[in-house]
């Protein structure tokens, strides 16, 4: 028993009832061991992964079968468990050439996904000492105020300075009284005659 184990050992394909067993080790062209090659006998659901070491180990259902060795990146090779010798299997890397892909699609300008709709109305809900519009935009994300006595507001952390305002499409310049002793607290939004407002936290469209 002890003599048919060390025959085992160093033998590729051992004949057991029937079957065959093949032993081997996968390697780059550099000699380097591969991990994880797939190894699959032809025709069947039988197979097996190389270790750590690129050495496997594969009961055959028969002595002339054909090995499949697959791997990521590598050329897959196929070959019969009676060519196997001493030597490692040699993997060659490989390039898979894909398809060409055509993509097509339109490019809106006003992506709703960036821009939100404001009511100005809404002004006059939240508890603050004027009822002032830009309280409300305090409440969006993205947006914060340091002051609740003044009209101005920082988005994503910019200068208050830094905002645009456009109304009916016309830039505003300095559209907040941001000096002390100028009415500070109030901006120039009338919440009775504004009909819609829209507000840009980021991505705004290519036009502005």
């Amino acid at each position: 028993m002890r003599l048919f184990l060390f025959s085992v050992y160093f033998l590729n394909i051992v004949a057991v009832s029937g079957q065959s067993i093949v032993r081997g080790k996968v390697v780059d062209v550099e000699g380097r061991p591969l991990i994880g090659v797939n190894i699959l006998e032809k025709g069947t659901l039988n197979g097996t992964y190389s270790d750590g070491s690129g050495r496997f180990e594969l009961m055959l259902s028969g002595e002339d079968r054909s090995l499949i060795f697959s791997f990521v990146g590598y050329q897959s090779r196929e070959l019969t468990a009676a060519s196997l010798g001493d030597d490692p299997i040699v993997l060659v890397e490989g390039q898979t050439k894909l398809q060409e892909v055509e993509v097509e699609g339109e490019q809106v300008l006003e992506d709703a996904r960036l821009v939100q709709e404001v009511d100005a109305r809404s002004a006059g809900l939240l508890p603050s000492a004027f009822g002032e519009f830009s309280q409300v935009l305090a409440t969006l994300p993205g947006v914060s105020t340091n002051n609740e006595l003044a009209s101005t507001y920082s988005v994503r952390g910019g200068n208050f300075e830094e905002n645009l305002v456009y109304v009916d499409n016309i830039p505003i310049y300095r559209p907040f009284l941001a000096n002390s002793g100028r009415q500070e607290g109030l901006s120039f939004v009338n919440s009775d005659l504004i009909r819609n407002i829209s507000f840009y936290a980021g991505g705004w469209a290519p036009r502005y």
